[in-house]
């Protein structure tokens, strides 16, 4: 069994008072070595996005927002880029193929929206993905992200969600 973390948007346009306690945990998960591969993702908000569109949300657009955090510089061998809640892409299922990964952890911003989709996603194609909802946060703050938790557990199935920092 090959394990993988996948780094959800963990970059300096999400960070705020609601997220910055996250990337220290994240750090701590890192070092004890859990996985065999550690990937992240990178939203970019695109010209033409429903985030735009819809929403009315310019934000991570482009550099300082839409940078990586250095705790995921320094770990993750390959960076996603995504214009869209979800990791769940070809280029994604392409890397967990050929790297025989059968595991797949999701940490990071934010457990309400990125975390939430791309954990039903893998589950709709029958991957194991397991959130480790310790290393999430939200810009919704506390409330979401509990609902988030919430929602998952029904969602994905209980034992799908890990709560507590050590597992």
């Amino acid at each position: 069994m090959r394990r993988c973390i996948i780094l959800i948007d963990v970059q300096k346009g999400f960070i705020s008072p609601e997220t910055e306690y996250v990337a220290e945990r994240i750090e701590g998960l890192l070092k004890r070595e859990h996985f065999d591969h550690v990937v992240a993702t990178q939203f970019v908000n695109a010209e033409e996005s429903p985030f735009r569109r819809f929403i009315k949300w310019d934000s991570l657009s482009g550099p300082p927002e839409t940078d990586v955090l250095d705790v995921v510089k320094e770990n993750a061998e390959r960076i996603f880029v995504k214009n869209i809640y979800s990791a769940v892409n070809d280029e994604m299922l392409e890397y967990l193929e050929k790297n025989k990964i059968t595991e797949v952890f999701l940490a990071g911003i934010d457990t309400d929206c990125c975390v939430l989709k791309t954990a039903a996603d893998f589950f709709e194609i029958d991957m194991d993905a397991k959130v480790l909802a310790y290393y999430t946060a939200s810009n919704g703050g506390k409330e979401s992200r509990y609902a988030a938790v919430r929602v998952l557990k029904r969602m994905i199935g209980e034992s799908q969600i890990i709560k507590n920092k050590h597992f």
